[in-house]
């Protein structure tokens, strides 16, 4: 045998081993891969069990069927390098998916803002700002205030708007000022608390800090902030959440308030809700009542001893407050809230690729400037969420005001429930989860959210979604939040709707299969 053939055959048995090395590695790593992506999966608590054991037995028979070709002696040397290219491909794809995994799980731990569940009450005292002096001012606002030297001065209080607390503030203030005498000024209402002060008639202004967006609001005194000094205040521990008795979400029936701010931006704790929609989900039937409730509902306010008021105020009070009020209407227990506004309805609409409903009647929509049009009767699809924010803010273009805005939004809600709930959102996760980044404050707890996904991906069930709206009848009261000076208009809850209500959430939770009324 010459030599020349000697060193060919010396060459293609080096190649071959070299090849059978490069293959047994990539299968290493590929190995490797696999059980590092499996080892990631499966720390995902919303995935599935079921789903875990899935990608066991396939990454199990993926190696095992690359393995077989790797080590398989008849297989020549490009061969060998091939399976051992294809093991590398494979690999790379689950070391990108040890990557993303993450980032998906990280989007979800950030998407709901778990609220504290203790908070503080504070009740300040506020002075104006002279604009003689405000410029000295602002060079001491650093420096302890002397409150002993405000002795002498008159205090402008509402005995009736947040009595508890308020007596609370003056007992800590009187022994901060070292004496047994505040001179305090008793006004009907708030208004004319803020009047007085403003006028000059009162020297200084107590009030429950929950008051100042609702001050705000009002245009002569939008600045209030900008023109007051808070120059002393008393903080008092309170309990912002009493999740009550349901243990397990996955198994055990509960109610949520989905309240919505009619603001854009981040989301806040502060101020009243616009939108205030009950829901009752029962795990086990998979069905869900959605209860959605006037804004301007005339009902006891718990925080201010149950004198009425109107619904949106109650959240001045805090969203306990809400939560209770709406629990004592319809005789069930509220365990839960998640707090969302028009950024997040907008932006999830726009990330699932729209929405499908029925639209009961044509109407004009002309409620936001940045979308106006007409909407026809019959299925529609809304592409974008500027669309679907159109359809729910509309109200003085319906036949029936605020009570159809109100069953538009429970429309829209039970749409977006349905198509989050489906296959195809699946597909979309990453760009659902962008969409809903901060965009929610909630008493759901990351495990919680993490259960109930498992639950609806194990069985990607179908949900009953029944809707109820309560109505009523319009009129003019006081308003025990904004007191007893002026009486502002407000909605007479129809209590056969509310009665109505209050039967479907108890059949929801007993497992009765509900249908449309």
């Amino acid at each position: 045998m010459s030599e020349s053939v000697k060193n060919a055959e010396r060459k293609a048995k080096t190649g071959y081993i070299l090849a059978i090395v490069f293959a047994f590695v990539c299968l290493g790593v590929l190995i490797y891969a696999s059980w590092r992506f499996y080892s990631i999966f499966s720390t995902f608590k919303m995935l599935p069990v079921k789903w875990g054991e899935w990608l066991l037995t396939g990454l199990a028979a993926l190696c095992f069927v690359l393995g077989v070709f790797v080590i398989w002696p008849n297989i020549k040397t490009m061969g060998k390098l091939i399976w051992g290219v294809i093991c590398l491909i494979f690999s790379t794809v689950l070391f990108f998916g040890c990557w993303y995994l993450p980032q998906i799980r990280s989007r979800v731990e950030i998407m709901f803002t778990e609220v504290p569940t203790e908070g503080e009450l504070e009740v300040a005292f506020f002075e104006l700002k002279n604009p003689e002096t405000e410029a000295a001012d602002a060079l001491l606002e650093n420096e302890t205030i002397d409150i002993k030297s405000y002795k002498d001065k008159t205090i402008a209080v509402v005995p009736g708007l947040d009595k508890e607390n308020e007596d609370y503030a003056l007992l800590y203030l009187s022994r901060a000022m070292d004496t047994d005498h505040v001179n305090t000024v008793m006004m009907d209402d708030l208004w004319a608390a803020v009047d007085s002060f403003y006028n000059g008639e009162t020297d200084l202004l107590m009030i429950n800090t929950s008051y100042i967006p609702v001050i705000n609001n009002v245009t002569e005194y939008s600045v209030f902030e900008e023109r007051t000094n808070q120059i002393y205040s008393v903080k008092k521990k309170i309990q912002l959440i009493d999740k009550g008795t349901v243990s397990d979400i996955t198994q055990e029936p509960f109610t949520v308030l989905i309240a919505g701010t009619d603001e854009n931006g981040e989301v806040t704790l502060g101020g009243r809700t616009d939108v205030n929609i009950l829901a009752t989900v029962n795990p086990v039937t998979k069905q869900v009542v959605i209860a959605t409730t006037p804004r301007d509902s005339w009902i006891p306010n718990p925080a201010l001893a149950y004198t009425n008021d109107k619904l949106t105020h109650m959240g001045i009070f805090g969203m306990q407050n809400t939560m209770k009020a709406l629990s004592d209407l319809y005789e069930t227990e509220v365990n839960q809230y998640v707090l969302v506004n028009f950024d997040t309805f907008t932006r999830i609409i726009d990330r699932i690729g729209g929405i499908t409903i029925y639209n009961p009647y044509g109407f004009m929509a002309d409620s936001i400037p940045e979308y106006q049009g007409y909407f026809e009767e019959g299925e529609i699809f809304m592409r974008w969420g500027v669309e679907a924010l159109a359809y729910v803010r509309e109200r003085y273009n319906l036949p029936n005001g605020d009570f159809d805005r109100n069953m538009h939004q429970q429309i829209v809600l039970k749409a977006l429930i349905q198509k989050l709930t489906s296959l195809e959102s699946v597909s979309k996760i990453d760009q659902i989860l962008e969409a809903m980044e901060g965009q929610f404050l909630t008493t759901f707890t990351i495990d919680e959210i993490y259960a109930f996904c498992q639950m609806q991906l194990d069985d990607l069930a179908h949900w009953n979604i029944q809707t109820y709206s309560v109505t009523g009848g319009f009129g003019m009261e006081y308003c025990a939040a904004m007191g007893y000076t002026d009486k502002l208009s407000i909605v007479y809850p129809n209590y056969e709707d509310v009665q109505k209500v209050r039967d479907a959430i108890d059949r929801c939770e007993a497992g009765e299969i509900l249908s449309e009324e």
